[in-house]
């Protein structure tokens, strides 16, 4: 209690705890939107192979709706994280600090990682809806990517 240190023997300052903030919710965002593509890629090729009412799955407009719908989001947020990752790499090719530019995007990751978790859990209950039963049989692709949904939701914070 009370204790003084004198600033010769910090550590850091908030700007550690800044960079290493932007750099989980970059690393999360990046993870979030490949498990993203994973349940649109499973998506496909399942309504590829599985017939329903007489015809495959991917011949359903409800499904095709479905899987357009996740591709978009996808892509979307791809697109988003690609523009910073391209910004933090421009701004270290001209000379600037890397960790100086890492904390210019501190908003843009947290939105990157909220943006990137919420497509993520929506291709995974799209995935569950379009893979039906067998979305629930553990050693399932989706069953798994859907359980793991909150592990990248919660940590890093700003959602």
């Amino acid at each position: 209690d009370e204790v003084k240190v004198p600033k010769e023997n910090y550590i850091g300052d908030v700007t550690c705890l800044l960079r290493n903030f932007v750099t989980e919710r970059l690393g999360i965002a990046i993870q979030a939107n490949r498990f993203a593509r994973v349940c649109l890629t499973e998506s496909i090729e399942y309504a590829k192979r599985r017939k329903a009412f007489g015809k495959k799955l991917e011949d359903q407009p409800v499904v095709r709706q479905k899987i357009a719908e996740m591709a978009k989001r996808v892509e979307t947020t791809h697109a988003f994280i690609e523009s910073l990752a391209f910004r933090i790499v421009a701004q270290e090719r001209r000379g600037d600090d890397w960790f100086d530019s890492i904390l210019r995007i501190g908003a843009e990751a947290g939105l990157a990682k909220v943006a990137a978790t919420d497509t993520f859990e929506f291709c995974a209950r799209e995935a569950a809806m379009i893979h039906g039963g067998n979305s629930y049989v553990k050693g399932n692709r989706i069953e798994s990517l859907y359980r793991h949904v909150l592990s990248l939701a919660i940590p890093g914070g700003s959602s």
